[in-house]
């Protein structure tokens, strides 16, 4: 093993014959009882190799029997690029709110109709209370779903979100002005109603009944 470590040590990672040796080498560590050293060749291995399958598992592996479970995580977020594995571990095993926050994030960057992602994002906002963030979330998630009813029902608490938790009763009443003059939609009106109660604007009312009655015509 020191003979080799020490070849190892010699050659550049592009070196031809240098992923076979640090491979062998890395798993020879493991064998002796070395997880340390093991990690630290692992990592190797997957910096001049990305993506190298047989590396992200023994790393995995290594870093979980060691109990280095941030360390795992940061492996996920990083060199393994598994953002959904690295938020599971931050949220359910390290308690950090934010990394995992950040982490669903990358998810949805990269597939915006992730349901899992989103769901987790919608519960930290939620139990955090963080309501401007919530409703941006909420409107990426109605922008990309494919399914309309879906959609109406993001649309609906969209409203309801900016009317009770943002306190912003003039933009939940043109958004609902908006949703019901693009979709009829029953649940719409009544909140264009009760919105233009609140704020005495019953002209918008009439506005939008008589364009969607226009457009049933």
């Amino acid at each position: 093993s020191r003979a080799r470590g020490a070849v190892l040590e010699l050659m550049s990672p592009d070196a031809e014959g240098y992923l076979d040796l640090a491979r062998e080498h890395a798993r020879a560590l493991r064998a002796e009882g070395q997880p340390g050293p093991a990690i630290e060749m692992w990592t190797k291995v997957l910096e001049a190799q990305p993506g190298d399958v047989e590396a992200k598992g023994a790393l995995e592996t290594l870093f979980v029997l060691l109990g280095r479970t941030r360390e795992l995580a940061e492996f996920y977020a990083g060199p393994a690029n598994d953002p959904l594995g690295a938020a599971h571990l931050y949220a359910k095993q390290l308690g950090d709110e934010e990394a995992a926050t950040e982490m669903y994030r990358r998810v949805l960057a990269e597939s915006g109709e992730h349901l899992e992602a989103f769901t987790a994002l919608e519960t930290l906002y939620t139990e955090k209370r963080r309501w401007n963030e919530l409703v941006e979330l909420l409107e990426r998630r109605a922008e990309t779903t494919l399914s309309g009813a879906e959609q109406l029902k993001l649309r609906a608490r969209i409203i309801d979100l900016t009317e009770f938790k943002l306190d912003d009763v003039a933009s939940a009443r043109q958004q609902a002005v908006t949703a019901f003059g693009e979709t009829g939609d029953q649940r719409f009106q009544e909140r264009v109603t009760r919105l233009a109660d609140a704020s005495s604007r019953w002209r918008e009312v009439a506005d939008a009944i008589a364009h969607q009655a226009d457009i049933a015509d």
